[in-house]
């Protein structure tokens, strides 16, 4: 089951494997006792999941080094973690399963400003952009696949999720979308780095939270991130962001297999503070409008 300290993710997560027999089987390793001992390093090899089927194994390594299961520091975490080993090295960590998957979702941080995780399968590849909370990289595919590579460098990972369902067959039918949020955006004034918080109302999902990471280029203003947007039900949608574009890249559950996106406008004025000669905040609701096809 969860850690005790999890977050509300892991919350989310146990909805998820409880109605696995509806929409999804749902793998989480949290990296957390019995499967997982503080102060033990990798290779570990067949090893079943925190959450999800015993029958389901994977195999953890570093191509050089190794991982430690830790205690991890950053708040997208939820107690134990797996930490690199290796200071100043190349490093990546390749994880394999007994299991094909069709989408991956997880949790990264590391002590190197303005890092970005690569996700490599033999499907496709991704990444993401740390902020100063952590980051989340998702990758989904219709094609099944049975290892990923994150890397490459020091960093750390939590809330391992896996999803061995493959999108349902259905006639996907493209949908107006309006969204109704409400910002706030934190932004290092040194390296770029930002996070976002966001929540409010849309078509489809009604309530929503949504969370992301991304990097403000200070000299141009240009915009980059990514991030997930979660109903009230726990159905999650994944997007990435250039400039307030918004593009629509996959999801779980009733928008597996989802695609579409939106522009943001600002629908208030822009309030911005300094609450420290290296951050800025700014705050502001904004509009959506665009179509999504699920």
């Amino acid at each position: 089951m969860c850690k005790r300290r999890a977050s509300a993710l892991c919350f989310v997560l146990s909805l998820l494997v409880i109605a696995s027999n509806v929409y999804a089987e749902i793998v989480v390793y949290d990296f957390s006792a019995p499967q997982f001992l503080l102060g033990q390093n990798t290779p570990f090899s067949a090893v079943a999941p925190n959450i999800g089927p015993s029958t389901f194994l994977a195999d953890f390594s570093a191509n050089t080094s190794s991982y430690v299961i830790s205690v991890g520091y950053w708040p997208l975490f939820s107690g134990e973690a797996l930490l690199s080993q290796c200071f100043g090295c190349a490093q990546t960590m390749t994880i394999t399963f007994n299991t094909p998957v069709y989408a991956v979702s997880v949790n990264f941080a590391s002590i190197v400003s303005g890092f970005t995780l690569n996700l490599t399968s033999a499907v496709g590849t991704t990444s993401a952009s740390y902020g100063p909370t952590g980051g989340t990289i998702n990758f989904s595919s219709e094609t099944p696949f049975t290892w990923i590579q994150l890397g490459t460098g020091i960093f750390a990972v939590d809330n391992l999720t896996l999803n061995t369902e493959g999108p349902r067959p259905q006639h996907a039918v493209e949908r107006p979308l309006k969204i109704d949020g409400h910002i706030t955006l934190t932004v290092n004034l040194t390296t770029g780095n930002s996070t976002m918080m966001d929540w409010g109302e849309a078509t489809h999902t009604g309530r929503f939270e949504n969370q992301g990471t991304g990097h403000l280029n200070l000299t141009t203003g240009a915009l980059t991130g990514s991030g997930t947007f979660t109903a009230a039900n726990g159905d999650q949608v994944f997007w990435v962001e250039e400039n307030y574009e918004i593009v629509v890249t996959g999801g779980t559950r009733r928008f597996e297999g989802i695609t579409g996106g939106f522009r943001m406008a600002p629908t208030s004025d822009v309030v911005t503070t300094f609450p420290d000669a290296n951050t800025m905040i700014m705050t502001y609701t904004y509009e959506g409008v665009g179509t999504i096809t699920y």
